[in-house]
């Protein structure tokens, strides 16, 4: 079986970046200049959650074949996270102008027309199975 790079690479991108929002969100709200209070603490760390749950589900995924029907069901979620998280870090970057916002728009938007590429582009046709 040969390992997703893809799937694996977000996993603990998103692994990593859930377990800093769950554990530490007020250090990163400063981080970025946002100010920390109660409910946005519990919001950044409810996001943090949800993206354990997408890691999770990547690394679970990571030796699967992605290409036609069969990796929608997780392309399209990623897709989905990503596109939409790009375009909301570029817009807080410029409002804010801050290089953490900028570098995670730059990750995002890469990770955007990765997950784009392998869900729209078209795949050869995967090789006969021995037997």
């Amino acid at each position: 079986m040969r390992i997703n790079i893809l799937l694996t690479g977000t996993a603990a991108i998103y692994g990593l970046v859930g377990l800093g929002l769950l554990f530490a969100p007020d250090e990163l709200l400063a981080a970025i200049g946002a100010p920390a209070s109660v409910p946005v603490s519990w919001l950044v760390q409810a996001f943090g959650t949800a993206l354990l749950g997408l890691a999770f589900m990547n690394w679970f995924q990571r030796y699967t074949r992605t290409e036609g029907i069969l990796g929608r069901p997780v392309l399209v979620p990623n897709l989905f996270f990503v596109a939409t998280s790009f375009w909301l870090a570029l817009s807080a970057w410029r409002r804010s102008q801050s290089e953490i916002l900028l570098a995670c728009a730059l990750v995002l938007g890469a990770l955007s027309v990765a997950f784009g590429w392998r869900l729209l582009a078209r795949h050869p046709a995967p090789p006969p199975a021995d037997g």
